[in-house]
């Protein structure tokens, strides 16, 4: 290993890198981040009854995404939102290196693998922006460290201490909660001894049945739900089911399959447990959280419950529990493991950098939107019309898709699409006040999304704005604003 003083400082510089990735830019192209923004304001407003909008929405406590949104509304009272969003996901992401590093020593795994804690944070999670998910990833780790200790030694405490822990992580994410449960409860049967084993499972057996009630509870009450059976998609239907094989891997650094330039760097890092000399571990237990993420990779749906990107997002996971699996055999040469080590290291800050680059190749790319920005007036209702969600300097399908919620977030507006729609949101509409419009607003129509209702429409696309787009026997439209692949139209006089 290298020596510890240098080793420790790379390592230390390495993790303060990937943390200065959320602070580039003024707004991280993260796709959904705009969203919870909303959702932050919205939260805080309605908190403190200053919410223009609490015609429209609510508060619901009822939700799986209670942590990372509280804590964010918390620190908004003090610092700007998008702040309060950065200062959220850097201490998540410090949360997740430090519980690695930790769950790492409690399963003996060799140490000089901790760089692989590093790239997945900044991969298909914090390209979607799935910022409650990426809060609770770390929650999820300290689940497993409580799950092994707990299954070395089921006693009543622990048990009591196992059950309060999963409540709270049901709290800060469902899927994060179903993910930690699972891994902990295959640990506790493959390692418990049978006498013990009815009280080694029984905290999970409680936490079950509450998740049960928890779910039940909401298809019976609300409307979301109770609509029908939701579609389930498994993907295995694209590039005849190689897609999910072969996109997995690259979802550690990226979010789309095309993106295929940083996956060497996962396959790299990969191949280091072989370069340095380590053995896999012969038991049973310690192979648990790597074949569960393996199962999630090849068995859970793309899409189900009306929750989309299920199984991608735990591409987060894939390279921490792998390194999970190796031992230092303590026969490598030094020379090698500096060699080795140095690698990684490099590896790592090849990322960020890339990272970094596409970051402020974005900022300057949609610098175009702060115009249209301004030339709208605040407090209005607007519509996002997206015709193009892609953009050319980050790899991200739906970069754009909810882009302009951020007029709700700086001018205090509303903007449909609005997450409030969604089953899981803390902040959601009231019943009866859910807009037409929907997710997928590319095929525009005026009087199908009601579209009389908003004052403005930010339009944006990369080739012209189709001519009568907002042609309408209702009201005249004009526009307002145009800045490169960004458009501010408005809506002026209607007929009676």
């Amino acid at each position: 290993m290298l020596p510890r003083g240098p080793r420790s400082f790379v390592f230390a510089a390495t993790v303060l890198f990937g943390a200065a990735l959320f602070w580039l830019v003024p707004r991280p192209p993260m796709g959904d981040l705009p969203q919870h923004a909303a959702q932050v304001v919205m939260l805080r407003e309605l908190w403190t009854g200053t919410c223009r909008w609490s015609d429209l929405v609510r508060i619901n406590y009822f939700t799986p995404y209670l942590l990372g949104f509280t804590v964010a509304a918390l620190l908004s009272f003090v610092v700007p939102v998008v702040v309060a969003l950065k200062l959220t996901l850097t201490a998540g992401y410090f949360g997740f290196v430090s519980a690695g590093v930790a769950l790492r020593k409690e399963f003996g795994a060799d140490g000089r693998l901790d760089w692989l804690l590093l790239p997945g944070y900044f991969g298909f999670a914090f390209h979607y922006g799935f910022l409650t998910f990426l809060v609770a990833a770390p929650l999820g780790l300290l689940f497993l460290l409580a799950g092994r200790r707990y299954a070395m030694a089921p006693t009543p405490r622990r048990a009591a201490a196992m059950i309060a822990a999963g409540l709270g992580l049901l709290c800060a994410h469902g899927l994060v909660f179903l993910f930690s449960v699972a891994v902990s409860l295959c640990i506790a049967a493959v390692k418990v001894d049978r006498r013990r084993l009815v009280s080694a499972v029984a905290p999970y057996a409680v936490l079950g049945v509450v998740a049960i009630a928890f779910f039940v509870n909401a298809r019976v009450h609300d409307p979301a739900l109770a609509q029908g059976p939701a579609p389930i998609n498994f993907e295995w239907d694209k590039l005849g089911g190689w897609h999910r094989i072969l996109a997995f891997p690259d979802y550690v650094v990226t979010s789309t399959l095309h993106d295929y330039r940083l996956l060497p760097i996962v396959l790299l890092m990969a191949a280091a447990p072989f370069a340095l000399g380590d053995r896999p571990s012969r038991e049973l237990w310690v192979w648990v959280p790597f074949a569960v993420v393996v199962g999630l990779w090849l068995i859970v749906p793309g899409e189900a419950a009306r929750t989309n990107y299920l199984y991608h997002r735990f591409a987060l996971f894939l390279l921490p529990t792998y390194a999970l699996l190796f031992r230092d055999a303590g026969s490598t040469p030094k020379g090698r493991t500096m060699a080795v080590e140095a690698g990684l290291a490099a590896l790592c800050w090849l990322f960020f950098g890339a990272v970094a680059l596409r970051e402020r190749r974005f900022a300057r790319e949609s610098a175009s939107f702060e115009d249209v920005l301004a030339a709208a007036e605040p407090n209005e209702r607007a519509m996002s019309v997206v015709l193009d969600p892609t953009s050319a300097a980050w790899p991200h399908p739906w970069a754009y898709h909810t882009y302009a919620v951020w007029y709700q977030v700086d001018r205090g507006g509303f903007v449909d699409f609005n997450f409030a729609a969604m089953l899981p949101e803390m902040v959601r509409f009231r019943p009866g006040r859910t807009p037409k419009i929907e997710a997928a607003v590319q095929d525009f129509d005026w009087h199908r999304d009601d579209a009389s209702i908003y004052r403005y429409f930010f339009v944006h696309h990369t080739a012209p704005v189709p001519v009568g787009l907002f042609d309408n026997d209702q009201c005249r439209v004009q526009l307002v604003r145009e800045s490169s692949s960004w458009s501010l139209y408005e809506r002026r006089e209607c007929s009676d």
